[in-house]
């Protein structure tokens, strides 16, 4: 009976380290967003002057190809990425017509919105201060979340 006992607090220890682990991206940082966006023959700009008025964002770059481009920015606080992620998330809402299709999803330092309506895949996702933002045309949907994934966003 002891060691059935014994196997059971060590099987709850482990549940109960396995549950606070699970649910926590880890954020890229901007050499890592060119670096991932160049092998998907992307050019790369630093468009952080344009938001430098706004006083919370740290800098950001935007991936480019001829069809659409993936913008990231990295926020002072993760405070601010989680209001500047609303706000965005509120915009993309704008879009929705009759025949969307969205998937939101929260947990511990992240939070992703994606939205699919009028022709248009749209993409956010907040890990702690970074933010990724996507509004392609939904024909290159697959290459784009191909980008996506490899990014761990």
């Amino acid at each position: 009976m002891k060691r059935k006992n014994i196997f059971l607090i060590i099987g709850l220890f482990l549940t109960v380290f396995l549950l606070t682990g699970c649910g926590n991206k880890t954020k890229i940082t901007t050499k890592e967003f060119e670096n991932i966006t160049k092998e998907h023959n992307c050019t790369i700009y630093d468009v952080s002057n344009q938001y430098a008025s706004y006083g919370f964002i740290k800098e950001a770059k935007v991936a480019k190809n001829d069809n659409w481009q993936i913008e990231f920015y990295v926020i002072d606080s993760a405070k601010n990425a989680n209001v500047m992620y609303e706000t965005n998330k509120q915009i993309f809402e704008g879009y929705k017509g009759s025949t969307s299709v969205y998937k939101t999803e929260t947990l511990k330092n992240y939070s992703t919105y994606l939205l699919k309506s009028n022709g248009y895949y749209m993409y956010l996702s907040r890990v702690d201060n970074t933010l990724l933002y996507v509004k392609v045309n939904d024909t290159y949907q697959k290459q784009v979340e191909k980008i996506i994934k490899d990014m761990g966003y």
